[in-house]
């Protein structure tokens, strides 16, 4: 578990973030990469009714969409470069999808 103490210069007032947890999921799911075009609809077939977390690189936030079972277009526009696809299933568990846009 980590958490940062975060320090306002301005004022000298300081809190504590958020603890986050990490683990290593690379030995325990497959991750896949995709590419699409910057000028193509995103598309997402899914197997079940899942939501999908779309992050930047930089661990900003993105998107978050809900996906029904076949296939499912992703309301977000998405410039060239890198994604991070983070689908949490109804039994929580998540899979990790690198997608690049060129």
């Amino acid at each position: 578990e980590y958490a940062v103490l975060l320090t306002r210069v301005s004022d000298n007032f300081t809190t504590m973030t958020c603890v986050a947890e990490l683990a290593d999921l690379s030995s325990v799911q497959e991750n896949r990469v995709v590419v699409f075009s910057a000028d193509q609809q995103v598309g997402v077939e899914s197997t079940q009714v899942a939501r999908v977390n779309i992050w930047s690189t930089s661990g900003v936030l993105l998107s978050k969409e809900q996906l029904c079972e076949g296939y499912n277009s992703i309301g977000v526009t998405l410039n060239k470069g890198v994604y991070i696809f983070e689908f949490i299933f109804g039994d929580n568990q998540r899979e990790i999808e690198q997608v690049f846009v060129k």
